[in-house]
């Protein structure tokens, strides 16, 4: 006989609660739907590819592009006798560039010396090359005689341009066998005309190397017109400092005060237009900007600069 299964009644338990009614089958989970595919992003057309003009540029006042031309030599030698009157000298370019140059403008550190250009403004395809002729006027001449010769170029006639210096450098011939040039030593008569009116170099014949090279200039454009042309000069004369080589403190204040009111017995003229000189507030500002720059700055004992705070000198401090 089958053995049956205590209960809890049997036991003395009190009865166990009844079994709960079977549950209902839970209804099916809805099936997470996937994310729709976006569409593929539309191919957009190309972007409109416009070529700007450098003159359409807006630049920083002074600059100036990087150097498009390659010269056959930057310095150029000639060895007069005692009948030449003139001294010739070719210079070939090449441009570098990639694209299409101008060259605007060849000047010259003096009125004796004359470039003569194919063309003015010369074109010049990319790749291409040329020749330029330089004549040096040799009346009045004797010893080692040097001359610059910037030439201007840039991508467009109106835009930003570069200046690159070339110099020409005559060797006379022997004192005693040009007695002329001894009684027309037109370059010493002009450094003692500076000597004694520092701002005669502003006037007269002289307008056409201290003057008219710097007009609407800034920058470094304006220091080779204004400056280079006597500081840079490989003949330099005696009483013009080398600016990379200066023996004294200097500051923005200090560019400031010496290109505004020159130095008073020296050749150094005053260059602002308040106070005789060509160039204007704006164009000194920037001369002095990239003066601060390209030479050395050594700050005045016990001055604090602010750096780029321009600080218009007086007459007092001259």
């Amino acid at each position: 006989m089958r053995a049956q299964t205590p209960t809890a009644k049997d036991a003395g338990l009190p009865p166990l609660p009844p079994l709960p009614p079977p549950s209902q089958k839970s209804a099916a989970r809805p099936a997470t739907a996937k994310p729709a595919t976006p569409p593929p992003a539309p191919q957009n057309a190309p972007f409109p590819v416009r070529t700007v003009p450098v003159s359409e540029l807006q630049l920083p006042p002074g600059f100036t592009p990087p150097q498009l031309l390659a010269f056959d030599q930057i310095l150029k030698d000639f060895t007069a006798t005692t009948n030449d009157t003139t001294a010739n000298f070719t210079f070939s370019l090449t441009n570098i560039s990639g694209g299409p140059v101008v060259v605007r403008d060849v000047r010259t550190s003096c009125g004796c010396t004359i470039a003569n250009l194919p063309s003015k403004p010369w074109h010049l395809p990319p790749g291409t090359n040329g020749q330029f002729g330089v004549t040096v006027d040799l009346r009045g001449k004797y010893g080692v005689v040097a001359k610059s010769v910037f030439v201007e170029s840039g991508t467009s006639t109106n835009g930003p341009f570069n200046t690159q210096t070339l110099t020409v450098r005559v060797t006379m011939p022997p004192a005693q066998n040009n007695p002329v040039g001894m009684a027309g030593n037109e370059r010493g008569r002009n450094i003692m005309i500076a000597a004694a009116d520092r701002q005669a170099i502003f006037r007269n014949d002289c307008v056409k190397c201290h003057v008219e090279p710097a007009v609407a200039k800034t920058g470094h454009a304006l220091y080779d017109a204004a400056c280079g042309v006597c500081h840079d000069a490989i003949n330099r004369a005696t009483m013009v400092p080398d600016l990379h080589a200066l023996d004294h403190p200097t500051d923005r204040d200090h560019w400031i005060r010496w290109i505004t009111f020159g130095r008073a017995g020296s050749l150094m003229a005053a260059f602002a237009k308040s106070e005789g000189g060509p160039l204007t507030d704006e164009q000194i500002d920037s001369l002095v900007d990239y003066m601060v720059t390209e030479f050395p700055q050594r700050a005045r004992p016990g001055v604090t600069n602010q750096v780029g705070t321009v600080v218009k000198p007086t007459a007092a401090l001259r």
